[in-house]
């Protein structure tokens, strides 16, 4: 047994450092306070800032059940790591080799994997009075609760010859070990033990038993937390606000439509979170095209419209977007930017527009129907496409043009066109 002074630490006065004096006798007592501080800091650390749990990379403390026939009082906890080669250091093996829990902000490691009978307290209790491990009772029916206990014991020279110092042939200083043991008893997590005592408790796994028979892989249930690096963590944000914030193109194929247009044509981007940062225009993702800046026309959360910037004609224009949630992120479609049209095209196209206006203008909307939509197909022959269509809204505001299509429609002719906008409205289809 070590001959040491009582234990002076006590977190509650917050000290955080022990300052040696000249002149003052130097003592066990302040050298363990000095070591106890330190030990102090980085458990509370490890416990509130932390948490329990396995860290990514390490399978530590999994418990599996025994191969077949398997057994129905037995089973096996791994160390959950590659077995250390042969020449390596025992540093090399505790830091890569030693499957790891964090238990209260205590350290908990296990070098190999051992069944649950094979623990040396199975067999008795420790020599520092820790209880002897109880078997798992015969023909139990219902929830095992396996959990892992873990405390800190005084080890010396009589437990470990090697605490004598060869060249003086006496013993050394006795070292704090930190030890653990894997329990159980019949119950679910809620029957944990608490902390305390210097024992500390965590929940590994529960098994359902079933009168005796054979404990099998697909009954037991991991109650570990696992991906504790905090690497790890910061990728699993990382994904999160790439998935809730970040902007980002649909599958390729679809990010760009059309994938063809003219200096001056507008397209749609589509993709998802295009509105992080809210709907105000000065909130409005920036699209470069090609290098060149586009002008955003309207956004919302999947899409984006913009009129192709003065571009010169030809493929291979790649986009890029960037919003309040990040960015650039940059399209796999690529733009091509079609030759300017020719003169008859230009006319054409200028009179089609000339008609939208006086349609939107001059179509006789009902009053106080609020976010009705229809949609509105003029139809013009000779036009390079085969329809153009847009939509209007009711609303005490009429006539304002709106993204989308809804259900009514009004028609225009060339061959029996009325006063422009005239056209026939027909009710939407109650079964659309």
């Amino acid at each position: 047994m070590g001959v040491i002074t009582g234990d002076t630490f006590n977190p509650i006065k917050a000290f955080c450092s022990v300052r040696l004096q000249q002149g003052v006798p130097l003592v066990d007592a302040d050298m363990n306070e000095l070591d106890d501080i330190r030990k102090f800091e980085v458990r509370a650390y490890l416990k509130w800032f932390v948490g329990d749990g396995v860290p990514d990379g390490s399978d530590g403390f999994r418990v599996d059940a025994i191969a077949a026939p398997g057994v129905a009082d037995d089973f096996i906890i791994r160390a959950g790591v590659t077995t250390a080669t042969s020449g390596e250091t025992n540093l090399d093996t505790g830091l890569y080799n030693t499957g790891r829990c964090l238990v209260d902000g205590l350290d908990v490691i296990i070098v190999s994997d051992t069944n649950y009978k094979a623990q040396p307290l199975y067999s008795a209790p420790g020599s520092d009075g820790s209880p002897q491990v109880q078997p798992i009772p015969p023909n139990s029916n219902g929830t095992l609760l396996v959990y892992l206990d873990v405390w800190q014991r005084l080890v010396t020279v009589q437990e470990d010859p090697a605490l004598v110092l060869p060249a003086l042939g006496t013993e050394s200083c006795v070292r704090l070990k930190r030890d653990w043991v894997v329990r159980t008893l019949m119950g679910d997590a809620s029957t944990l033990p608490p902390n305390g005592g210097g024992h500390s408790y965590y929940g590994l796994a529960t098994i359902t038993m079933n009168a005796g028979a054979a404990i099998v892989q697909n009954s037991i249930k991991d109650l570990r937390r696992k991906g504790l690096t905090l690497t790890s963590i910061e990728d699993r944000v990382r994904n999160l606000e790439t998935r809730l914030l970040m902007p980002g193109f649909a599958a390729s194929g679809a990010q760009i439509s059309p994938l063809a247009a003219h200096v001056g044509d507008s397209i749609v981007l589509n993709g998802r979170n295009f509105d992080v940062g809210g709907l105000a225009p000065s909130h409005a993702p920036t699209v470069v095209i090609g290098g060149m800046t586009a002008t955003v026309a309207a956004f919302n959360y999947a899409t984006v419209t913009v009129t192709v910037p003065s571009l010169a004609a030809g493929a291979g224009y790649s986009v890029s977007i960037t919003t309040a949630g990040g960015g650039p992120v940059q399209s796999d479609d690529q733009l091509t930017v079609q030759p300017p049209k020719g003169k008859e095209g230009k006319e054409k196209e200028a009179k089609d527009k000339e008609i939208h206006k006086e349609v939107i203008k001059e179509l006789d909307v009902p009053q106080g129907k609020v976010a009705e939509k229809v949609q509105i197909e003029a139809q013009f022959s000779g036009s390079v496409d085969a329809s153009s269509a847009f939509a209007l809204s009711f609303t005490d505001e009429p006539h304002t043009a709106l993204d989308g299509a809804g259900g009514g429609r009004a028609f225009i002719r060339p061959e029996e066109r009325p006063p422009v906008g005239r056209g026939i409205f027909e009710e939407p289809d109650s079964n659309a």
